[in-house]
């Protein structure tokens, strides 16, 4: 009786176990002798997780669940290191790349509740064809072509599907796991104090010590820093003159914009930035209700792709002065105001002083409220 009694003991502790692992089996056709891993990074240290190395296009990796949490797949060709989402989760899980690099995840409630978004409809139209113009999702092999805009284009179509579906789990979810890595997958946004609200009432059932409560956390601190050190930058500087040319090719002064305006917000962008094109509502919003009042608003694109500047602005219909040198991060306006990263903007008063510098989101609205009260 006590050699059953042990056997089942030793039997159930075995089916716990299983029951707690997280049993990845990948495919990677044409592949062989390449390292792939399993990572947790927090936004800081990174943990390998397990590892195998890939035999016959294949590789599987097993490891114990010490919690369900947002983890990636590394794979690893000579130098370059490619990095995929998945789920820690207990559950067998299949990873499987295409030729053309499109990935697909099966298995797991979490994996297909968070990566869900790659099985829309939408979404894989989009990616399918992006993935057919740039023979995998190499942008640059596109640049200074015509379809360079159709690439960009297609990517922002991506990111609208998969932005739109975690904010409806990060919104909308019951469960406080998904929530926080639909958060965390957004990287914080669009509202990083709403998501933020998400992350502390998960933080009372997960605890701070959770994993995923954790990066959070650590993600906000990081954006907060960055935030920091770029924010009013060159606030209390004089403003630096420029002249660029509008799509129609006529030639504008800053100078007799902010001359003639009681504040001009200069806001630099692209079309290929999604952050940027993602803020102009904001700006149109802040335009309708101030501009009446004395707000003025200069974009310059640092495109230096003519077609991919106007298609941008056609979709994006900004009605005021829209301006470039299409020369990118390395033309004299970018380097004279210091800009590495978009987006990016000054607030300039009629005098020529920069009164704010590098505002994003609700602080842009709230600075251009202040000012014109």
């Amino acid at each position: 009786m006590k050699f059953i009694s042990l056997c089942c003991c030793l039997l159930f502790a075995l089916v716990a176990s299983s029951q707690k692992s997280f049993d990845l089996t990948g495919s990677l056709p044409g592949k062989n002798n390449i390292k792939v891993e399993l990572l947790r990074d927090p936004y800081g240290a990174t943990f390998v997780l397990g590892s195998d190395t890939v035999r016959n296009g294949s590789f599987h990796i097993v490891c114990p669940v010490d919690e369900i949490s947002l983890v990636s797949i590394a794979i690893h060709e000579g130098k370059m290191r490619s990095t995929y989402n998945v789920v820690l989760e207990p559950a067998k899980v299949t990873f499987k790349m295409m030729e053309d690099k499109h990935t697909e995840i099966d298995g797991g409630k979490y994996n297909q509740e968070i990566l869900g978004y790659q099985k829309l409809p939408a979404f894989k139209k989009a990616d399918a064809t992006f993935r057919s113009l740039t023979s995998g999702g190499n942008i640059g092999s596109l640049k200074g072509t015509d379809k360079e805009w159709d690439a960009i284009q297609l990517f922002v179509e991506k990111d609208a599907v998969m932005s739109g579906y975690l904010l409806g789990k990060m919104n909308n979810s019951k469960d406080p796991r998904t929530q926080v890595m639909a958060a965390i997958m957004l990287s914080l946004q669009p509202d990083a104090e709403k998501a933020i609200q998400v992350v502390d009432k998960a933080a009372v059932q997960l605890g701070e010590k959770s994993h995923l409560i954790t990066a959070a956390r650590e993600l906000k601190r990081q954006q907060d820093e960055m935030v920091k050190h770029r924010k009013d930058y060159m606030t209390g500087q004089q403003y630096i003159n420029f002249k660029a040319a509008t799509i129609a090719g006529d030639s504008i002064a800053l100078r007799n914009v902010v001359e003639t305006n009681k504040y001009t917000l200069v806001q630099f962008w692209a079309s290929w930035c999604i952050p940027c094109r993602k803020e102009i509502p904001l700006l149109k919003k802040l335009y309708t209700n101030y501009h009446g009042n004395g707000l003025a608003i200069m974009s310059f694109s640092l495109d230096d792709n003519k077609n991919n500047w106007s298609k941008a602005s056609q979709i994006e219909n900004m009605n005021w002065t829209n301006v470039s040198d299409l020369k990118a991060l390395g033309g004299a306006v970018a380097r004279a105001y210091n800009i590495s990263s978009i987006p990016a903007n000054v607030i300039i008063d009629q005098h020529g002083n920069i009164v704010a510098s590098n505002l994003t989101g609700d602080d842009i609205e709230n600075k251009v409220k202040q000012l014109m009260q």
